[in-house]
């Protein structure tokens, strides 16, 4: 009777044993799997067009997610020139008092060819910030600068 009941529980043992296997891996799978969603959003309130070799201030936010990046990118274009387009941005770590000196994404222009200035900043690099504040954007070219907007994609909390 003892070999019997031997013999009953060892293909039980080897099921509960290859129950756990692919457990263990289906799990493995579902990790490396997930997609992170994000949030894409518009910045408003920028002007369309800025003058040759002048500043148009602006005041425009965006919010940031306690332990989340930021990628951001903002598309331009000039009449004429090749000289510098540079937009300003300052965080601020209470969304009431911006940072004085801005961060400054600088792209040159190619003319009436669209660029595209783009930045991706971490989670660390952002640690204790809770918003940006567009402030203005530079054109350094002896054409008009046409804005064509900026877009911000973040991570979902």
């Amino acid at each position: 009777m003892k070999n019997k009941i031997t013999f009953l529980l060892a293909p039980l043992r080897r099921c509960v044993f290859l129950s756990a296997i692919a457990l263990a891996t289906a799990d493995a799978l579902n990790a490396s799997a997930q997609i992170t969603s994000t949030t894409l959003g518009t910045v408003t309130n920028l002007p369309a067009t800025v003058a040759p070799a002048t500043q148009a201030n602006t005041t425009s936010y965006v919010d940031l997610h306690n332990n989340s990046g930021l990628a951001l990118s903002w598309k331009f274009n000039v009449s004429a020139g090749t000289s510098n387009a540079v937009l300003f941005v300052y965080p601020s770590v209470d969304k009431v008092n911006y940072d004085s000196v801005p961060w400054q994404l600088v792209r040159p222009a190619n003319g009436a060819t669209d660029q595209v200035a783009t930045t991706n900043w971490s989670a660390n690099q952002l640690r204790g910030y809770t918003s940006l504040k567009i402030g203005a954007l530079t054109n350094q070219n002896g054409g008009t600068l046409t804005n064509k907007g900026i877009v911000f994609t973040r991570p979902n909390p």
